[in-house]
C-alpha cells in the first residue's frame, strides 16, 4: 500500500509551486523572472532548513523520488532537461549508424509478464470492446484486441512513460490523446510531459503541449475530449502537485489557453450537452478554490460558476472526484476526500458522498458517508487512490474506488465492498480508475497498483474478479539481485507489489509475502535458501525457505527518532560481504553491520548526514571486492558521499572519511568501486543538469572528475543516472541506467555510447552483471531485462575503413519538433542539404557550405512545416543522394 507524506506538504508544496511555476522560460525577455526564481529558491531552501533546525520535519525531498531530486540545484527545468537528453540521444545514435558502431546487444524483457505494476487509467475502444487501452503509471501505453487478456506496449519510445489519463475521440476512435505524469502527492510519482495524441490507434505519438509546459512537475490528471468536436478538448492539470488549472485548446492542441486557475483533478462533460464543463479542484491540504465549478458555455475564461449548495467548506476537502450518469440526465455523484489538517486520523481521510439530480445546482451528502465501515475506505491515501463511476444503464448503481472497490444499488445511500486482496473477488489494492465494456456494462474493468483486473458480473452480489495482466510488463522496480550460484534466479523490490522472485530460464514469478512496497534484495552465497530483502524505511526481512515465509531481521535498527523522523530511505540500501554472506551493511543516517545470521544490528558510524528526511540519508553503498574492507556510501539530499577502508574492523574503531569535496551538489543516487582497486569509484547523480553524470575518482575520493564524454558524439546525455556497475572481467567497462536507458563505456567512463536496442525509454533504477555476463536493468515502470555485456561493436577495423559517400537515416523518425541528419564525405566538398515534400517542391535550404572529409550530421528545425513525408537530398559534386523523413505534428 503506498505510503504518503502529510506534515510537510502544507508548509512546502504551495511554495514550491509559486516559485517553480515562475520559472517559465529561459529566453532572453525572461532573465528577470528566472533571476528572480532562483533567488526565491535559494531563500527557501533557507526557510527548510531553519525549520528542520529547530525541530520541524520539513526537508523538501521527502516529498518524492523521481521529481524532486531531478530539480535539486539542477539548472534545468525536467521538461527541458528531457528534450535536451533526447536531442543528444538522437544525436549520438545518428553519429554511430554512420561510423558502423552501433552496439548489436539487444534486450530482452525478462519479466513479470503476469504481475501488473500499477495502472492509472483504463479505456475500452467505444465501438469495439476487443479493444482495451491502458495506461500505466511509469510504463506507458498498453494496447489488447482481445478484452484484456493479453496486452503489448505502444509507446517505449517516448521521453516519459508516465500515464496519469487518457481519453478516446467518440467520433474518431483510432484518435487517443494521454496525458502525462501523477498529480497526486504519491511517492514514487514520476514526471510528465503534456499531452500526446496518437492518430493510428497508439502506434505513433506526437507531444501537442510541449510550448505550454511551465513547471518541472506539469501532470495531466484527467484529459476529456467534446464528442461534437474534436479539437476541442480539455485537460485538468497540477503544477507541482499544488498549484494548475483547467487548460483546453480548440483547435487540436496547436495552442492550449489556462481557463480556470486551480488544482485541477478532474473534468467531465455532460453527456446530454456537452457544451456543459464541469471541473474538480482539490488539493490534498485543502484550499479556498478546492472544489466544483461548471460552465455551460464550453469552458470559456470567466463563465464559471462554483457550486457550493450543500458542499462542504473548501478548506475541508482534499481531492475531488466526479461522475455524470449517462442514463439519467442531470444526475452527478461526487466523493471527496477530507484534507489533510481536518482528517481525524492518517487513516480516516474519507469526507463524504455527495449527489445531484439538478445538474450540481444542489447537492445531497448520502448516509454512506457516515457507515462506519466506510471511514477508512482510503485509508489515508484519497489523494492516490481515488475513483466514482456510474454504472452506465442505472444511475442507483455507483462504484466507488479507494483502497478496495466498493459499490451502492440505492443510488448512494449505502455503500458494500466488492473486492478484496484475496480470493474470488481478489483485485489488488489502491483504486485509480474503471471502465465499462460499451456493448456489455456489466462488465468492468478496475485499475489498481496491481495493474488490470475485470469482472464478467459487476452486478453480482460478490462480483468475480480476474486478473488479466498478461503482457502488461509495467512493473515498477526499486532494486535487484540475482542468485551467484543461479544466475537466472533473480528478485527484486517493487512499488506497492512487495518483492518479486522469479527464474529468467521458465519466466515464472512469485510475490513474496513481506511489506508493501519492496527495496533491495540480496542472495546468500551459501545457502540457497537464504536471502534478505526490504520494504519501506529499513523494515529488513530473512527468509531461510527460499521465500515461502520471512520474519523480521532489523534488530538493532531504529527506523525513526523521536519526532517521528526516518532515520533510512524509503528504499533503504544494503549490500552483503562478496564472499561472506553472514556480514552485511545497511546505510541510514548512520551506517550498521551484522556479523551473523541472526539479523543483529549494530551501528559501526556515528550519524553521518546529519539530516531528519528520507531522501537525505544513504542511497546507496558499495564494497570492493577484492578488499571488503572498502566501503563507500552515498545520500541524497544531503550531497554527501563517504568511504572507510577499515569497515571489518570493530564496530567503535571503524572509521570514516568524507570524499564529496569536488562532486556537484546535486542529489547522489548512485556510487560503485572498483572489483579490484578500493581507490576508484564511480558516483551517480540524479539530475536534468548539464552537471549530472557519472564522476569518477581513482584516489579514494580526494579529486573527482566529470565523466562527461570527449566528444558531442560520445557524451552522456545530461540526464539522471539512477545505477552504475563495473564488469569485473574487464573493468574498463562500465555501464550507466539511466532515464533515458543505459549506455556504456569501454573506456573506464572516457567516453559513453547508448548500449543495445529494445530497451524502452525509462527510469533504470539499478543494474547486476552475472559471471556469465548478462547484464540485468530493474526499470521504474516496465519490468526486469536483460543483455549480453559482451560488446558486439566493430571496432578499430570499422573506423579505419575507407570513407564512402553515405547519407543516413534522419533520427529520430518520425520526428518532431526535430531531427538529426547524419552523412558521410570521403572528400573535402561543397556540400547541399535540400528538403523537398512528398510532390518533389523544395521547401527548404539546410545546408549549402563547404565541409571536410568525415562524418558530419546537422539538426533540421521543423518550424513552419506541415505534418507529412519529406525528402531530404544530400548532393556533393557529381555526388546525390536521397532519403524519406517523416513529420507529425
Amino acid at each position: 500500500m503506498h505510503t504518503t507524506t502529510r506534515s510537510i506538504l502544507a508548509l512546502i508544496v504551495p511554495a514550491l509551486a509559486v516559485l517553480l511555476i515562475s520559472e517559465i522560460t529561459f529566453s532572453p525577455e525572461g532573465r528577470a523572472v528566472l533571476s528572480t526564481a532562483r533567488t526565491q529558491k535559494l531563500q527557501l531552501k533557507a526557510e527548510l532548513k531553519a525549520a528542520a533546525a529547530q525541530g520541524q520535519a520539513a526537508d523538501m525531498p521527502h516529498v518524492d523520488r523521481y521529481i524532486i531530486p531531478r530539480t535539486y540545484n539542477s539548472d534545468r527545468r525536467i521538461s527541458e532537461g528531457l528534450r535536451h537528453g533526447m536531442r543528444q540521444l538522437a544525436y549520438q545514435r545518428a553519429e554511430l549508424s554512420l561510423r558502423k558502431q552501433t552496439l548489436g546487444n539487444n534486450w530482452t524483457f525478462v519479466g513479470p509478464n503476469t504481475i501488473g505494476g500499477r495502472v492509472r487509467v483504463v479505456k475500452y475502444h467505444p465501438d469495439n470492446p476487443f479493444i482495451v487501452y491502458a495506461g500505466s503509471a511509469s510504463g506507458g501505453v498498453f494496447k489488447s484486441v482481445d478484452g484484456g487478456d493479453t496486452w503489448t506496449a505502444m509507446s517505449d519510445n517516448l521521453p516519459t512513460l508516465a500515464i496519469g489519463h487518457m481519453a478516446i475521440d467518440p467520433g474518431n476512435p483510432e484518435h487517443i490523446y494521454i496525458g502525462t505524469g501523477e498529480g497526486s502527492f504519491n511517492w514514487d510519482k514520476v514526471y510528465g510531459d503534456g499531452v500526446y495524441k496518437s492518430t493510428d490507434g497508439g502506434q505513433t505519438w506526437v507531444n501537442i503541449m510541449k510550448d505550454v509546459i511551465r513547471d518541472y512537475d506539469l501532470a495531466v490528471n484527467h484529459v476529456e475530449i467534446h464528442p461534437r468536436n474534436s479539437d476541442l478538448i480539455y485537460a485538468a492539470a497540477t503544477f507541482g502537485g499544488g498549484s494548475g488549472g483547467l487548460l483546453r485548446t480548440e483547435d487540436g492542441g496547436e495552442n492550449w489557453t489556462t481557463v480556470l486557475n486551480g488544482p485541477a483533478r478532474d473534468v467531465v462533460l455532460d453527456p446530454t450537452n456537452p457544451d456543459r464543463v464541469y471541473v474538480a479542484f482539490g488539493n490534498a491540504n485543502g484550499r479556498s478554490s478546492n472544489g466544483i465549478y461548471f460552465s455551460e458555455q464550453k469552458g470559456d475564461r470567466w463563465t464559471f460558476e462554483k457550486l457550493t449548495v450543500n458542499l462542504p467548506e473548501p478548506d475541508s476537502i482534499g481531492r475531488v472526484v466526479m461522475d455524470i450518469s449517462q442514463s439519467r440526465p442531470g444526475t452527478m455523484v461526487a466523493v471527496m476526500q477530507r484534507s489533510r489538517a481536518t482528517a481525524p486520523t492518517d487513516r480516516q481521510d474519507f469526507l463524504g458522498v455527495y449527489r445531484s439530480s439538478d445538474y450540481g445546482a444542489t447537492w445531497e451528502r448520502s448516509a454512506a458517508s457516515d457507515q462506519a465501515n466506510m471511514r477508512e475506505v482510503l485509508r489515508g491515501q484519497g489523494d492516490y487512490n481515488l475513483f466514482v463511476r456510474f454504472h452506465p444503464t442505472d444511475h442507483n448503481v455507483i462504484y466507488l474506488g479507494g483502497i478496495y472497490v466498493w459499490r451502492s444499488t440505492n443510488f448512494g445511500d449505502s455503500f458494500s465492498q466488492i473486492s478484496s486482496q484475496t480470493g474470488v473477488n481478489g483485485a489488488w489494492v489502491d483504486m485509480h480508475y474503471a471502465d465499462f465494456n460499451p456493448e456489455d456494462p456489466d462488465q468492468m474493468i478496475v485499475a489498481g497498483d496491481g495493474g488490470l483486473f475485470r469482472t464478467d458480473d459487476a452486478l453480482r452480489s460478490t462480483p468475480v474478479f480476474k486478473e488479466i495482466n498478461t503482457g502488461l510488463a509495467t512493473m515498477q522496480f526499486y532494486a535487484m539481485d540475482f542468485d551467484a550460484r543461479n544466475p537466472r534466479r533473480v528478485a527484486g523490490g517493487t512499488q506497492d507489489r512487495r518483492n518479486n522472485l522469479g527464474d529468467v530460464a521458465t519466466g515464472e514469478w512469485d510475490r513474496l509475502g513481506w511489506g508493501g512496497d519492496g527495496g533491495y534484495v540480496a542472495f546468500d552465497h551459501e545457502d540457497e535458501n537464504i536471502f534478505y530483502i526490504t520494504s519501506q524505511y529499513g523494515n529488513l526481512a530473512k527468509t531461510t525457505n527460499g521465500g515461502a515465509s520471512f520474519r523480521s531481521a532489523r534488530r538493532g535498527l531504529d527506523r525513526t527518532d523521536a519526532q517521528g523522523n526516518y532515520l533510512f530511505s524509503f528504499v533503504t540500501p544494503f549490500i552483503m560481504h562478496p564472499t561472506d554472506s553472514r556480514i552485511l551493511f545497511v546505510g541510514g543516517n548512520r551506517m550498521y553491520r551484522t556479523t551473523n545470521r541472526a539479523g543483529e544490528w549494530e551501528p559501526i558510524s556515528e550519524n553521518l548526514t546529519g539530516a531528519r528526511s528520507s531522501l537525505s540519508q544513504f542511497q546507496d553503498l558499495s564494497l570492493c571486492r577484492t578488499d571488503p574492507n572498502v566501503l563507500y556510501g552515498v545520500t541524497g539530499y544531503s550531497s554527501r558521499a563517504f568511504r572507510s577502508t577499515n569497515a571489518l574492523d570493530d564496530p567503535e574503531e571503524v572509521s570514516w572519511e568524507r570524499i564529496d569535496e569536488g562532486l556537484p551538489n546535486l542529489f547522489l543516487s548512485e556510487v560503485e568501486v572498483h572489483p579490484t582497486d578500493g581507490n576508484i569509484a564511480y558516483i551517480g547523480t540524479a539530475g536534468f543538469s548539464s552537471s549530472s553524470g557519472v564522476y569518477k575518482t581513482t584516489d579514494g575520493g580526494q579529486n573527482w572528475e566529470f565523466m562527461k564524454g570527449e566528444t558531442e558524439a560520445s557524451r552522456l546525455p545530461d540526464i539522471p543516472v539512477g545505477a552504475v556497475v563495473i564488469w569485473e572481467k574487464n573493468p574498463d567497462v562500465v555501464f550507466a541506467g539511466t532515464d533515458l536507458g543505459v549506455f556504456v563505456s569501454s573506456d573506464a567512463g572516457r567516453n559513453w555510447y547508448p548500449f543495445g536496442d529494445g530497451l524502452p525509454n525509462v527510469v533504470i533504477d539499478d543494474l547486476k552483471l552475472t559471471g556469465e555476463d548478462i547484464l540485468y536493468a530493474a526499470t521504474h515502470g516496465r519490468g526486469m531485462w536483460m543483455a549480453s555485456a559482451i560488446l558486439t561493436v566493430e571496432e578499430e577495423a570499422e573506423r579505419t575503413r575507407p570513407l564512402s559517400f553515405t547519407l543516413g537515416q534522419n533520427y529520430p523518425n518520425p520526428f518532431n519538433p526535430s531531427t538529426v541528419i547524419p552523412f558521410t564525405l570521403e572528400r573535402a566538398a561543397d556540400v547541399t542539404i535540400r528538403i523537398h515534400d512528398a510532390q518533389g517542391r523544395h521547401v527548404r535550404t539546410l545546408l549549402n557550405e563547404r565541409r571536410e572529409a568525415g562524418l558530419h550530421s546537422i539538426r533540421l528545425d521543423a518550424a513552419g512545416l506541415r505534418s507529412g513525408v519529406y525528402l531530404y537530398e544530400l548532393s556533393a559534386g557529381t555526388q546525390r543522394e536521397v532519403r524519406k523523413m517523416l513529420l507529425t505534428k
